[in-house]
């Protein structure tokens, strides 16, 4: 395994130094340590760290699982979380908070070594997929078909330039913001997109930003977003 550059989250200095001490002597760089939930977010954004080894309650109150999904949403930083607890409710708020993996108190360097080799695998794959969606969508972008995509719950998650261009939006930024609802985009009060059929042909109205209604036969595919954790609908306007 190579060379980490890791983020120690820890308020109690003597752990802190304990597991800086194991880092080392792995042939690990510790990029700084914090003591708070701002303080430790303010270094992931300026450190960039590969890692981060979070303990779960900070100072001043302050939460290492808040701190964790901000890292992870903001800078998909892969964190591993040192805990003494063992309360359930606990525990399910370390799932939720998309860690790595969990270590608990006392730390041993062999634990310690296993998890960072698991999660670095891990982290691996995790950038490639990524890499190779980005990948993906900048080839849908670039296509002059017009394609958006809908989330179960009826929220625009994502169009290509052509689809922005077709219904006289700045671009996909601009139309996924202001025509947030598949609602907003359908003339017809009793029309629905979610529930037609897969891989169906449909006319439907659509209202353009600039107030038009736009006549198109919509070619609805079941697919996974590449750009959302949750399923969605792909939409081809012909």
């Amino acid at each position: 395994m190579y060379s980490l550059r890791v983020l120690i989250v820890e308020d109690d200095t003597v752990s802190a130094t304990l597991h800086k001490a194991m880092l080392e002597s792995e042939g690990h760089s510790v990029v700084g340590v914090a003591r708070s939930e701002n303080e430790a977010i303010a270094l992931a954004m300026t450190k960039m760290p590969d890692l981060v080894l979070m303990d779960i309650y900070l100072e001043d109150g302050t939460s290492g699982v808040h701190a964790a999904k901000v890292m992870y949403s903001s800078y998909a930083l892969p964190v591993i979380f040192i805990t003494c607890g063992t309360a359930v409710d606990q525990l399910q708020a370390l799932v939720d908070s998309d860690a790595f993996a969990l270590i608990k108190k006392p730390v041993s360097l062999e634990e310690l070594r296993v998890n960072l080799s698991i999660v670095m695998r891990r982290a691996a794959e995790i950038q490639e997929n990524r890499e190779q969606s980005a990948r993906y969508e900048t080839l849908v972008n670039m296509l002059p078909v017009a394609v958006f995509s809908v989330l179960e719950n009826g929220q625009i998650d994502w169009c290509n330039a052509a689809c922005a261009n077709a219904l006289a939006y700045a671009s996909p930024q601009d139309f996924c913001e202001q025509c947030s609802d598949v609602d907003n985009l359908l003339v017809g009060a009793d029309e629905s997109l979610l529930l037609l059929e897969a891989e169906t042909r449909t006319a439907r109205q659509l209202l353009a930003r600039d107030g038009e209604v736009v006549s198109r036969t919509l070619y609805k595919i079941e697919h996974c977003s590449s750009s959302a954790k949750a399923g969605c609908l792909f939409f081809v306007l012909e």
